[in-house]
Order: C-alpha cells, then structure tokens, then sequence
C-alpha cells in the first residue's frame, strides 16, 4: 500500500538549469538597462542602484573644515613661535579660520537637506568644523576674561 522506501525528490535550493523555468530572467522583471536594445544605446551610461553621489553642499562643508583646520595649525604654530606676543596676520587668520569652520558648519546642516546623496563628507565637514569652532568660541571667551 505506501511505499517507504522511495523518497520524494525535493528541489529545495538547487538552482534552475531550464531557461523556461527561470520567471526572473522574463523581459518584465528585468531593469530597462538590462534589456538587449538595437545596439545604439548599448554603450551609453549604466545606472548603478547601490552607490549615491556625493552631497556637493557636504563635499564644501569638508572642503571649508580643512581650510580651516590648516590654519588653526598655522595659528598655533606662529602664536607658539612668537611665545605668545603674535602679528597682526596670525590675528587675521585666526578669524578667516573661525569664519571658515562656522561656514563649514552650516554647510554641513545644510547638506542634510539633500535627498539621494551620500553623507559621509557632511558628517565629517560638520564634526571638524563644529569642534574647531568651540574650540575657537572657548578661546574667545577664555582671552577676554583676563
């Protein structure tokens, strides 16, 4: 009556070798870019779905932030330098650097606002500029109390 000895054949993760037998490879589930066309468009720009382009107000942002950086550096190598009696240049670049990281903030905060695009040199213009500018605000505020 039942038959033990014969086991069903299950199909469970072997891939499918039959064309007709593929429902993923069916023009309908394909992206336009994959379909075979004439040959015109065949060689014209590919669509790439995983990677964003970068957030260009973000790309400023990081862009501003090393500015500013590199002359906080200069700052501090020429206040240092002088043993603390500096130029009137090193003043001028110590506010073109604080100038710089309060824009490369707020072009970071802006940067957030643009959709479909990658973050990463958002949140890092946004994080350099933001510590340079409380540390540029705390010597601000540590210089005028003596």
């Amino acid at each position: 009556m039942f038959n033990y000895n014969k086991r069903p054949k299950y199909r469970i993760l072997t891939p499918v070798t039959k064309q007709e037998d593929a429902i993923l490879e069916n023009p309908v589930f394909k992206y336009p870019e994959d379909i075979p066309s004439d040959g015109a468009q065949e060689n014209g720009p590919k669509v790439n779905y995983l990677r964003k382009p970068a957030s260009k107000k973000g790309v400023l942002s990081f862009i501003l932030s090393l500015m500013a950086l590199l002359l906080f550096f200069a700052v501090l190598y020429f206040v240092i330098g002088s043993k603390g009696n500096p130029a009137e240049n090193v003043s001028a670049m110590a506010g073109s650097s604080l100038v710089l990281s309060f824009f490369a903030v707020l072009y970071g905060l802006l940067s957030f606002s643009e959709k479909d695009s990658a973050h990463l040199f958002s949140w890092l213009g946004f994080s350099i500029g933001g510590v340079e500018l409380i540390i540029w605000i705390m010597t601000i505020i540590a210089g005028s109390g003596t």
